[in-house]
């Protein structure tokens, strides 16, 4: 549902930036139970924490492999609080959009739209001003490290059996430069990054789709 349209989109799960420490204990109402980190994992998830909160503006090039070992790159660019534009190069003409309130997906080529809430996507969760694993929409389901690189996996609380998303940082120099994505059906898609820019100033029609039909907006 929300991670099958987030697969589609590449975005799947949104991106860029994350965090925390301080997880609470308690299981989530959906009945996942979050995964308790350990003194030096919780220094992790603060360092991590730290280091994406300063992020506020950012462009990136990306690579999307998927299970079916098809490829395809675009450019990513992202003003939180809440707006991103994540383009595939030609020949696709897939477009994602955040507004700051819609997530929308656009395909040109055979003019479908689909959209949902920010918020209830792992990308709204991640675009915000402030984001924290402690989060309630989030749940913490497993951190992993080895060789310089941590992951961190999250579900989304409301329905952790959609699939999870996989934040993928090197630990020298500390930075987000993959997530990946995992279906319901099992099927992944990750997302590398490369030739990140940091601290741009962007036209802000760059996340706007004020130029779809109004059923849309």
């Amino acid at each position: 549902m929300i991670l099958l349209f987030l697969r589609r989109c590449i975005l799947a799960a949104s991106f860029l930036v994350l965090m925390c420490s301080g997880l609470t204990a308690s299981a989530s109402p959906s009945g996942a139970v979050p995964y308790r980190p350990n003194a030096e994992e919780t220094a992790l998830l603060k360092r991590a924490e730290e280091t994406l909160g300063t992020v506020r503006t950012m462009q990136a090039r990306f690579l999307q492999i998927s299970s079916d070992g098809s490829s395809s790159e675009g450019t990513v660019s992202i003003q939180r609080p809440g707006k991103m534009s994540l383009t595939y190069d030609p020949p696709s003409k897939i477009k994602v959009v955040a507004d700051g309130t819609w997530l929308v997906f656009i395909d040109n080529e055979v003019g479908q739209v689909s959209n949902l809430p920010l918020d209830s996507t792992p990308a709204g969760i991640l675009l915000r001003k402030n984001p924290r694993f402690s989060d309630p929409d989030i749940v913490l389901k497993d951190i992993r490290r080895a060789a310089g690189v941590a992951e961190i996996e999250l579900v989304m609380a409301d329905d952790p059996a959609a699939g999870s998303l996989m934040l993928v940082f090197t630990e020298h120099p500390f930075e987000l430069r993959q997530w990946r994505v995992r279906d319901a059906r099992d099927l992944e898609t990750a997302v590398s990054l490369f030739s990140v820019r940091t601290g741009l100033s962007f036209d802000q029609g760059l996340f706007s789709w004020s130029n779809l039909p109004a059923r849309y907006r």
